[in-house]
């Protein structure tokens, strides 16, 4: 499964499908690249359980 590419002829829509098809992929990658990334403010040996699903 490819990505849509960005060219002269799809540049209208290219965002909603490009969105269409990152939420289809990995929905928990489309809150990332909406919201932001969040920051575990820890060294990575000293994670805990909540800590492994932020980074």
């Amino acid at each position: 499964m490819c990505p849509p590419l960005l060219n002269e002829e799809n540049r209208s829509n290219w965002k909603a499908r490009m969105k269409f098809f990152v939420q289809a992929f990995d929905y928990g990658a489309w809150k990332l690249i909406s919201k932001g990334p969040l920051e575990v403010l820890k060294e990575e040996e000293r994670w805990d359980a909540n800590d492994n699903p932020k980074a």
